[in-house]
């Protein structure tokens, strides 16, 4: 099984507003939005090096799994999975089950967004392991989409870009670009 990416970390949380404000204006997440559907609400986050946080509260209906796993610890929050951007994600599971690792929640159906689960009681680690195969997502959810919600809170000012060096390799300071002592 070989992944070519970290895509993201899943935070169960029983509400975006409690780790959603930290995760943008504290460490530089830009949200790209969320959505709501029956069973849970999930909210992205991507930051500079493309890396993601998915934000998972639980949705409106009684007994969803995102309520029932923060219940089950009785924690506010928790990870509930990693998930592995691959390329191919029929020789992944072949390979998985190879390997004595049986797929749960396999999800093939959508071409834009393949996904498979491997259960942590398989894997020993914990929280759940995903492996998805994607032709890209936009990079906003669109406003239109069912049940399309606007990320909570703001997102935080944007970063000076970094310095730009000059062709006799000092650094200089433009319009556009803003450089420090430590740049």
């Amino acid at each position: 099984m070989t992944a070519y990416s970290l895509d993201h970390v899943a935070l169960a949380v029983r509400r975006w507003a409690q780790a959603g404000p930290v995760l943008a204006e504290r460490f530089g997440g830009r949200w790209t939005g969320g959505h709501s559907q029956p069973t849970f609400k999930p909210a992205q986050l991507r930051y500079a090096d493309g890396m993601g946080v998915e934000l998972l509260e639980p949705g409106s209906e009684p007994g969803a799994f995102v309520q029932r796993f923060l219940d089950g610890a009785q924690a506010p929050a928790r990870p509930h999975h990693l998930t592995f951007k691959v390329r191919d994600i029929r020789a992944v599971l072949a390979a998985a089950r190879s390997l004595g690792f049986e797929p749960i929640l396999v999800n093939l159906g959508n071409p834009i967004w393949q996904e498979a689960f491997l259960h942590p009681k398989a894997t020993g680690l914990g929280f759940l392991v995903q492996v998805a195969q994607s032709d890209g997502l936009p990079a906003e959810l669109p406003a239109n989409m069912p049940g399309a919600q606007p990320a909570p809170g703001r997102s935080p000012r944007p970063r000076p870009p970094r310095c730009r060096w000059s062709s006799d390799g000092s650094r200089t300071r433009t319009r556009r670009a803003w450089c420090s002592a430590t740049c």
